[in-house]
């Protein structure tokens, strides 16, 4: 196959052109960290692409709150934030796409739920972002578009109430609750308004435990 940027096809472009371009995260943050300290890490990405700061490595470091970890060596950091300052070596340089690779993986709630609100901001500012993900409930959360892949076929590929809502297999634990009760419902937030809406202005969930 082929794989297509801005139009272009990404084998005629220069290797220096495809990393201006694009900005890849693996599965792995550790790979990308290598220097001494986390500013040395975002300076390192400006000037393998030949850019100046330009307050580009302190904004970086305040959005993914890692400022107080400026002057930190990356691998004595979290997992949690080992990924963030890989995130920021992508975003230090505003590639128009991010393509990231299982990049919940090791995360609780609370990190994800800070991942897909930093990645809608992106895509708010015209950037596009493409997860390779194995979470279906990341995915009904925060994807526009989603598709399903098998042996390297497409086998699934539209919105994602249409694809995950309809699935049996890719459908998060939620919409398996909501089957039959409310249709193509993919988050939490997506059933209380269902419930509310079924239920009166103020939905109320039940259990009862009997013998």
């Amino acid at each position: 196959g082929r794989v297509w940027l801005a139009g272009r096809d990404a084998a005629t472009i220069p290797r220096p052109g495809l990393a201006a371009g694009v900005g890849y995260l693996s599965q792995d943050p550790s790979d990308y960290l290598f220097r001494d300290t986390v500013e040395e890490e975002l300076r390192f990405t400006l000037a393998s692409l030949g850019r100046e700061d330009a307050g580009a490595v302190p904004a970086a470091l305040e959005r993914l709150k890692l400022t107080k970890h400026r002057y930190s060596n990356p691998r004595d950091l979290s997992s949690g934030e080992r990924q963030r300052v890989a995130l920021a070596l992508l975003v230090v340089a505003r590639p128009p796409l991010l393509l990231l690779d299982e990049p919940t993986r090791g995360l609780d709630a609370r990190l994800k739920e800070d991942l897909g609100d930093f990645l809608t901001g992106l895509v708010r500012e015209g950037a596009g972002v493409a997860v390779v993900t194995h979470d279906v409930e990341f995915a009904a959360q925060y994807a526009d578009r989603v598709v399903i892949m098998s042996e390297g076929t497409v086998v699934a590929d539209g919105p994602r109430h249409e694809i995950l809502g309809t699935s049996l297999f890719y459908c998060p634990q939620i919409g398996r609750l909501f089957r039959g009760f409310g249709e193509a419902v993919l988050t939490v937030e997506e059933a209380l308004k269902r419930l509310g809406r079924e239920g009166g202005s103020q939905p109320c969930l039940r259990a009862e435990a009997g013998s």
